[in-house]
């Protein structure tokens, strides 16, 4: 699966946590650490394995419980549109 950030969403930088709003839609979404990390690594293309990797060279922690955390938020970031699928593998 490749994603790539939902470029209609206005971005706000607040010490490293993401602020998104969707003016359309009138909705915003406060991304964490790690769903601001994701957000970043997707402003290009990327496929789900690359982002997997880098965060796993970047957290700490159980790989299965990293694994199991990411594909949860990427889905969460997918079924809000903040991200969208560009290529379904």
């Amino acid at each position: 699966m490749i994603l790539q950030q939902n470029l209609q969403f206005k971005k706000r930088d607040y010490n490293g946590i993401i602020l998104l709003y969707d003016v359309g839609k009138e909705v915003y979404f406060n991304l964490n650490s790690t769903a601001t990390f994701i957000w970043k690594l997707c402003s290009k293309p990327i496929d789900f394995e690359n982002i997997l990797k880098n965060i796993l060279d970047a957290y700490s922690g159980d790989a299965t419980d990293i694994l199991c955390d990411v594909k949860k938020t990427i889905k969460i970031m997918i079924d809000s549109e903040v991200l969208c699928v560009i290529q379904d593998k």
